[in-house]
């Protein structure tokens, strides 16, 4: 973290130093009609022609590129529609994409698109790593944007990114172990008594007592366990990133909460016990031992395959009702060598053909309220409403300086009491004690 640390600092001097994007391209943004012009005595000489954007641009992800991929899909839909322009992928490996990235930005042969995660928009944009797109952007586009989206691609009022997808989180959940419990499935009405009532209910064990069946399963990382916060009334950090809120009342009662159904009520798996059935989150809801699990979208694919009996439903209401919206993002990295074409870029993938296409291709949501949702809502699973309907109360995932560091630091302290090894105040108070000097360096 330090190296990286070491290495955004210099872009510090960089922002001075490297220019800005360049003029408003022609392409293709609709123009209006010319004025009509008098006759002339003379013919008048022809206004020069701006060539159109062309070239190769070089895009960098940490996907991985086959025939069937999301990303050989958009490579084809683009360049049928530009065919001026070609598309190189760049891969990089997600462990350590940041650093490469920003050691590119730097010094480095700097891509002229890149992937970018929502958390890691505010330490990019703020330390002058990206390219301002409002000469690409218009009024009718952010309009456009559901407004949680358009808060996470703006930087000081100005567009910074375009989504390439987003999705809020709902509650997935195992219809036959429903049935087989009698219980009734989760409805718009529920609330977090009504969702530990079925956790319980839909927990097994077997004759010696070991569990075999859960009610609910849920991931420990910052990402997986904000929605709760959320409920409660809580947060990470306090909206100028300054302070921790890990120790306010609204985010301790979300911490508790999960615990107990984890340890007091043990309807929920250790950690231990769900890394028998694989290494990701979703792996316990995949293997059908347990009944409940929040996530996003883009899950479904990998549910339906499985062979599961699932539909989607609300997440449970605390003091009020929320849901985190995630948007991963298409940036422009300051030093990109060409800039009008890769605008044309952006301009597909976060407009109108670039969000219909993530949604068809089951990236997640589109992220413009003009983009049909109909292929999105399509089953399996029945009731993918809840995650379009999400975004009428969502709110981002948050992003603010050294917000990597910050939330590794704090799931390094919480996984002690995840596991069951120290208490929620001795976790909190490590994470109050180093807070400070990673929030305000």
């Amino acid at each position: 973290m330090k190296r990286i640390a070491g290495v955004l600092s210099l872009l510090l001097v960089l922002a001075l130093v490297v220019p800005g994007c360049g003029g408003q391209q022609d392409a293709p943004e609709p123009q209006p009609a010319a004025p009509e012009t008098p006759p002339a005595l003379e013919s008048p000489e022809p206004a020069p022609v701006k060539p159109a954007p062309a070239g190769t641009i070089n895009v960098m992800s940490w996907w991985e590129v086959t025939a069937d991929s999301p990303l050989q899909k958009i490579k084809e839909a683009f360049e049928a529609k530009y065919p001026e322009i070609e598309v190189n992928y760049v891969l990089s490996p997600s462990d350590g994409y940041y650093d490469k990235l920003l050691t590119q930005i730097v010094g480095g042969e700097v891509p002229d698109v890149a992937m970018l995660a929502q958390d890691q928009f505010i330490p990019f944009a703020e330390r002058g790593a990206l390219v301002a797109l409002d000469d690409y952007i218009t009024e009718e586009y952010k309009n456009d944007v559901f407004p949680a989206v358009l808060k996470t691609i703006t930087y000081n009022g100005s567009i910074y990114a375009v989504p390439r997808d987003t999705t809020s989180n709902a509650l997935y959940y195992n219809k036959a172990m429903f049935d087989e419990a009698g219980v009734e499935y989760p409805n718009d009405d529920w609330t977090w008594d009504d969702f530990l009532e079925a956790c319980q209910k839909l927990t097994k064990t077997d004759e010696s007592g070991k569990p075999v069946q859960w009610g609910f399963h849920f991931a420990t990382y910052p990402d997986g366990i904000y929605d709760f916060i959320l409920q409660a009334g809580g947060g990470y950090v306090t909206p100028d990133g300054k302070t921790s809120l890990l120790s306010s009342p609204e985010t301790r009662k979300a911490l508790e909460f999960l615990h107990d159904l984890r340890y007091k009520y043990q309807c929920a798996p250790t950690p231990a016990q769900a890394a028998e059935f694989g290494g990701s989150s979703a792996s316990p809801f995949t293997a059908g031992r347990v009944a409940m699990y929040v996530g996003g979208a883009s899950r479904a694919a990998g549910f339906t395959k499985a062979g599961l009996d699932y539909d989607v439903g609300p997440l449970p209401m605390g003091t009020r009702k929320a849901s985190r919206i995630f948007t991963n993002l298409w940036v422009m990295p300051k030093g990109a060598k060409n800039q009008e074409a890769a605008a044309v870029f952006l301009q597909f993938v976060g407009g109108p053909d670039g969000q219909a296409l993530a949604q068809e291709l089951g990236m997640g949501q589109a992220a413009l309220k003009s983009v049909d949702p109909a292929p999105f809502l399509t089953p399996p699973p029945e009731s993918k409403k809840y995650f379009v309907e999400a975004f009428e109360y969502g709110e981002p995932f948050p992003s603010f300086s050294n917000s990597t560091e910050f939330f590794a630091m704090m799931q390094r302290e919480l996984d002690l009491f995840w596991n069951g090894q120290r208490s929620l105040d001795e976790s909190l108070a490590a994470i109050d004690a180093q807070a400070p000097e990673i929030l305000n360096p």
